[in-house]
């Protein structure tokens, strides 16, 4: 199978493609003005590479507002030229793929503007949709005080432990993401991207 996957939702930016588990074509950069044209400029080349595509995988956060927005927009216009359907891929299952396969627990993401978002994991899979946990302007360690299990949770603080996310391109562990939320949530096609992480309630002053 031929696979696109590409993220701008850290201050790294990527395309790779992935055909047969390998990786044939890769490129990177750190974020910046230009990151809409890298993403267009580089999902054209790896396209070409390729010679067409059979599923895409976009990570789209929580991360970076602004870099979800221009991965899921060339997302979308790739999926509208191939037909081809379309992954996203949320930075929690990224997170959990790092533990390796066949683990529970739950993730719990500080994400912008302050606000934790989770979901659950049984034998490696994730059961359930991600969601936000309604906390208002409770602190940190009000959500997770007497609640966290750090031998099978967890606690992911996008500005703090964003370093994760820009850490060289693995194909197995994206790969590893692209799988739990196929298996989770389906791909959609052009009409069903989205930026799914929005704030629930304004941020504090």
């Amino acid at each position: 199978m031929r696979k696109i996957l590409i993220s701008a939702i850290s201050s790294r930016v990527y395309v790779a493609a992935i055909q047969d588990q390998q990786v044939v074509f890769l490129e990177a950069e750190n974020a910046a003005r230009t990151t809409s044209s890298f993403m267009a400029r580089h999902t054209a080349r790896a396209l070409h590479v390729m010679g067409g595509v059979d599923a895409l995988g976009v990570l789209v956060g929580p991360g970076s507002w602004t870099g979800a927005r221009i991965t899921i927009a060339t997302a979308k216009g790739l999926a509208l030229a191939t037909q081809c359907p379309v992954t996203m891929i949320p930075t929690h299952d990224l997170v959990w793929a790092a533990r390796g396969p066949g683990s529970s627990g739950r993730v719990v993401i500080w994400a912008a503007e302050r606000e934790p978002w989770h979901a659950t994991y049984q034998n490696g899979a994730r059961i359930a949709a991600v969601e936000p946990i309604e906390i208002g302007s409770w602190t940190l360690q009000q959500v997770t005080e007497g609640k966290f299990d750090r031998k099978t949770h967890v606690l992911f603080d996008v500005g703090r432990d964003a370093p994760l996310l820009e850490e060289p391109f693995q194909a197995d562990l994206m790969l590893r993401a692209f799988d739990i939320a196929t298996t989770a949530d389906g791909a959609v096609g052009a009409d069903g991207l989205k930026t799914p992480f929005m704030p629930s309630y304004p941020p504090k002053q």
